[in-house]
């Protein structure tokens, strides 16, 4: 199944109940590549703040993706000031170095 944060950026609250329900019944997010993280860094930057945050959190909870990947998305000037006063190392703490290849991708 194929899925980008960034069709959906202009409702993010249905957004975040949907990404919920892919992890909870096993849905993992593994981009293909860094420019589809560059993407859904994009779709994230024009989303408040704790959308990011929730979406990085349930990546953690339901153990979703690739700790690699999610550093690459958090890891530009851009979204380092968007996270600044938030604990992003720790929420990456929680991530495994790999994740299941099936699920969604971004």
């Amino acid at each position: 199944m194929s899925f980008s944060l960034a069709r959906l950026e202009s409702i993010p609250g249905v957004l975040s109940k949907m990404i919920h329900m892919l992890l909870a019944h096993g849905g993992q997010w593994v981009p293909e590549d860094k420019q589809a993280i560059r993407y859904d860094r994009q779709a994230l930057l024009k989303m408040k703040r704790e959308y990011t945050m929730e979406f990085i959190w349930l990546l953690r909870e339901h153990q979703a993706a690739r700790r690699a990947d999610v550093e690459e998305l958090v890891r530009t000037p851009s979204m380092k000031k968007l996270l600044e006063a938030e604990d992003v190392g720790g929420l990456l703490k929680g991530l495994p170095d790999s994740a299941s290849q099936e699920g969604f991708a971004a």
